[in-house]
């Protein structure tokens, strides 16, 4: 009896887990980190971006085609400290990666679809650039803000 119970559990686990459609970066914690592989042939572009004068808020709405890495001007951070990303991405269900560049050129990064709420941990001391990375075959739309 107590098999065929831990067995229905097992089962129900799985058909639960199975059933999340919708998981947002905010829902873990695993960031990616890899360097920029060149091959990929993303284009690099610099995004346009509203700074809030009495914050370090910044607002931006970025289209980015398929592709494209859509970033930010290089601004600097101290190993330790953090950035927060809070975005929407449209349409929905489209994947695209969101994070961080460094100095050396490793992305940190999360792939999300629908939004983002994160704070990513710098590792390393230095200049950095937040940026959206858009692979999905589609045009795509990030709008929100990030906090230096």
């Amino acid at each position: 009896m107590i098999k065929y119970i831990k067995i229905m559990v097992t089962v129900f686990t799985l058909l639960f887990s199975c059933s999340v459609t919708n998981i947002f970066a905010s829902d873990t914690n695993d960031v990616i980190e890899e360097k920029i592989d060149i091959s990929e042939n993303i284009i690099d572009e610099v995004g346009e971006e509203d700074f809030e004068l009495l914050s370090n808020s910044i607002t931006v709405n970025w289209t980015v085609k398929n592709g494209v890495r859509k970033k930010t001007k290089e601004f600097y951070k101290k190993k330790g400290s953090s950035i927060n990303i809070r975005l929407q991405i449209a349409p929905k269900t489209k994947s695209v990666k969101v994070g961080y560049l460094d100095a050396d050129k490793v992305k940190h990064y999360k792939t999300v679809k629908a939004e983002i709420n994160h704070n990513f941990i710098i590792q390393k001391t230095g200049y950095i650039e937040v940026f959206v990375e858009n692979s999905s075959g589609k045009t795509v739309t990030a709008s929100g803000t990030y906090t230096k």
